[in-house]
């Protein structure tokens, strides 16, 4: 796969798990926020 496709799957992934952490904040739903951001943190590994 080239390498900016790489890039935009990877922002794709970090904008679908940005969204889910503010819904998750949105409904008060602690342990779901430090799960995802937990994910996010680990996404670029």
């Amino acid at each position: 796969m080239a390498p900016v496709a790489l890039a935009h799957k990877l922002e794709r992934q970090v904008y679908k798990l940005q969204t889910r952490i503010y819904q998750a904040s949105r409904r008060g739903d602690v342990k779901a926020v430090q799960r995802l951001q937990r994910l996010l943190l680990n996404l670029a590994d």
